[in-house]
């Protein structure tokens, strides 16, 4: 959760990954076919990218806190 407001200027840098970026994170647990229970972490890094003409949503799991395959 974001809990500071960026004005529009750093918002932009936020989201084309200047100096800070956006992650999400996070711990799923599930039930495969066989009724094993399973857990996995990760963490994405987020990143918005321009293509032809259109903002597009990205991103790439990390190296750190990143379990998931």
């Amino acid at each position: 959760m974001v809990e500071t407001m960026f004005d529009d200027e750093i918002a932009e840098e936020i989201k084309r990954g200047k100096d800070q970026r956006v992650y999400i994170w996070g711990t799923v647990t599930y039930t495969d076919a066989f009724g094993e229970t399973h857990q996995t972490n990760f963490c994405h890094s987020i990143f918005w990218m321009y293509f032809e003409g259109n903002e597009m949503l990205g991103g790439n799991y990390t190296n750190r806190h990143n379990d998931a395959t």
